[in-house]
């Protein structure tokens, strides 16, 4: 989906986590500093997996999820703010990113016969803490299409802290992060050619079916995994936003991530795959 060309000079290191390869590529003149903060950054990522999988038992989305109702639940401080950027990123979308489908995800996902039942249940995230308050049990959180966002953010930060001014950031083939003066090369490849960007201080982040198939639940329609996209690919600033974004223009048309992506003031810009598999800017 998306192709990184590095040179010499660059210090790469991968890590499985989140169900896929995260790769940190790092330009300094110490090997051994390189290292060490890939290793913290890699450190990080393994801490936000415990707190945010829903497959992680006793993570605290599998305990949200297994709330019931008029519990509260304390939280980590990371897993309240994803959750505040996904319902922002909700907010911005209209309702069309949402991190609540996740019982009708994991009955699709399952291969289980038959529609997934109605949603229902009701969550609240506190604003002033990390607490979260079960209203109605039955709700279920799958924060599958922003956490690997927020991971690589908090990545950055890590690796900042370590002095490193130049990297690049891959959590899989999904959302990549670079910051620094460096740009890096990126390919968007469609079925029949692709077109490369110059990635700087900026986040790239991409959906669609190509890989995955159709894995998104549309909120109007919960039965059934869908995507109207081979690719889709949004840019940015905010990798968690980014992330959310993405996931949530794959369920558009061309013309709804054309009008959204110029509404959006956190999207500088956006390409879809069209059925000539060509990577068109829109």
């Amino acid at each position: 989906m998306i192709d990184l060309r590095d040179d010499h000079t660059v210090h790469r290191f991968d890590r499985e986590a989140m169900n896929t390869t995260f790769s940190v590529r790092i330009r300094h003149d110490d090997s051994g500093i390189a290292a060490d903060a890939a290793h913290a950054g890699f450190l990080r990522l393994d801490e936000l997996e415990d707190r945010l999988s829903r497959y992680r038992n006793g993570s605290d989305v599998d305990q949200i999820n297994a709330m019931q109702t008029g519990q509260t639940l304390l939280i980590t401080a990371d897993t309240h703010g994803c959750l505040v950027a996904a319902l922002r990123a909700g907010h911005d979308t209209g309702g069309l990113f949402d991190i609540t489908l996740g019982v009708p995800i994991q009955h699709l996902k399952s291969g289980a016969g038959g529609p997934p039942a109605p949603p229902s249940g009701r969550l609240r995230i506190a604003s002033d803490r990390p607490a979260v308050e079960c209203l109605e049990a039955g709700r279920g959180i799958d924060l599958g299409g922003i956490g690997k966002g927020f991971a690589v953010g908090q990545m950055a930060d890590v690796l900042r802290g370590w002095g490193v001014d130049s990297a690049l950031i891959a959590g899989g083939a999904s959302t990549l992060l670079a910051f620094g003066p460096d740009a890096w090369p990126v390919e968007l490849r469609g079925a029949s050619a692709g077109e490369t960007l110059l990635l700087q201080n900026s986040t790239l982040s991409a959906s669609g079916t190509a890989v995955q198939g159709g894995h998104v639940v549309h909120p109007d329609d919960p039965r059934r995994l869908t995507g109207l996209h081979r690719h889709v690919w949004v840019l940015g600033r905010d990798a968690a936003s980014i992330d959310a974004f993405a996931t949530a223009c794959s369920l558009m048309d061309a013309s709804q991530v054309r009008a959204f992506a110029a509404s959006c003031a956190e999207v500088s810009g956006a390409w879809v795959e069209d059925d000539d598999g060509l990577v068109v800017g829109v």
